[in-house]
């Protein structure tokens, strides 16, 4: 195949109903002769733009064999004037991300869902691959009533650029910096997916109008925990997750054979008496909790109230909006006028 035209003879394109996109690029579902239907990224970049980073993340992909990782049926890459486009096939899953779902899952079932994620991380951690790209939203369910997932997976082997990331809100603190990176960063990502899974909660913040991601990497790169909303987790599971979300990596668990095998094992008897009562000087730490804008609309809400409160000369003369004069208001009127001009032809 060697151009998009020749592409969309094969494939029928649904442009006007986008699927969610997961980073960069545009999704559509495609049907095929066959009717089948596929999911399809787009993705139109500059050649200077990544080097053919993309294409070689996809091709090791390619490579990978596991249950619970998205297949690609192909890869095709087309080059027109200045532009490469890659138009990328895999299987269309159905069921929705994990963060769409992770409200109206049990806890036991969240529990099973992240033990089989921690099994493909150790499988592709022992492959040498390194996600960096490790986010709820990768994970798809393939039916709506089903448990049954699958990553959307890229094959990393190399160090990907900050521009590839659209929000900050997975990314270590060595990845912000732009320094080497292992498995580390996906230690630190699988604390950041597992505190929202459980808690509906980003610990850092997610991106949005009000929160950047400048914002987002200076509470990372503070390197405080985040011990209120972690509070909310399950001992065992806190303990996870305090183990990754450290700032210095050295620091986080080994590997992530060695993160299973501590959740297996479960924290030492005294691990609860380092959680007591955060003293007053911590409560700043519920800064680093701001979802979706959530404190920002408050802020707009209270805006409102302190504004009908504001005395009138100082609201610019904003007028309220006229009621409507009703028929019993007219009568009331007519005859207040009546009896007063009785009383007036009395006196007179």
């Amino acid at each position: 195949m060697e151009n998009i035209a020749e592409f969309s003879q094969q494939y029928e394109i649904d442009y006007g109903q986008p699927l969610p996109a997961k980073g960069l690029g545009s999704v559509y579902r495609a049907k095929d002769q066959n009717e089948k239907i596929w999911a399809l990224k787009v993705l139109e970049l500059h050649p200077n733009f990544d080097n053919g980073l993309f294409g070689r993340l996809y091709e090791r992909a390619k490579k990978l064999e596991h249950p619970n990782l998205l297949p690609y049926e192909a890869i095709h890459v087309f080059r027109e004037e200045d532009v490469v486009q890659y138009y990328i096939l895999m299987e269309y899953c159905m069921g929705g991300d994990w963060a769409s779902r992770s409200q109206q899952l049990s806890e036991e079932e969240k529990r099973q869902l992240l033990q089989e994620l921690l099994k493909l991380l150790i499988y592709l951690e022992k492959e040498g691959h390194c996600l960096q790209n490790l986010k709820l939203e990768h994970l798809l369910f393939k039916e709506e009533e089903s448990l049954d997932w699958q990553l959307i997976n890229y094959g990393a082997k190399e160090s990907l650029p900050n521009y590839f990331h659209l929000d900050y809100a997975y990314l270590a603190p060595e990845q912000l910096q732009g320094q080497a990176m292992g498995s580390a960063v996906d230690i630190w990502a699988f604390g950041v997916l597992l505190t929202a899974f459980w808690t509906g909660q980003l610990p850092f913040g997610q991106k949005s109008p009000q929160q950047t991601n400048a914002k987002i990497k200076n509470r990372i790169l503070k390197g405080e925990l985040p011990r209120e909303l972690l509070r909310r987790l399950p001992l065992d599971l806190r303990y996870l997750v305090e183990g990754c979300l450290q700032k210095e990596s050295a620091q986080r668990w080994a590997s992530f054979e060695a993160l299973a095998a501590a959740w297996e094992l479960g924290p030492a008897e005294d691990y609860a008496q380092t959680w007591q009562a955060a003293p007053a000087a911590e409560v700043s730490v519920l800064e680093t909790l701001a979802y979706m804008g959530q404190e920002a609309e408050k802020g707009s809400k209270e805006e409102e109230e302190q504004s009908e409160k504001t005395p009138f000369l100082q609201r610019k003369f904003k007028r309220k909006k006229s009621k409507p004069i009703t028929i019993w208001e007219v009568l009331l009127w007519l005859g207040g006028a009546l009896v007063l001009g009785y009383c007036i032809s009395s006196w007179t």
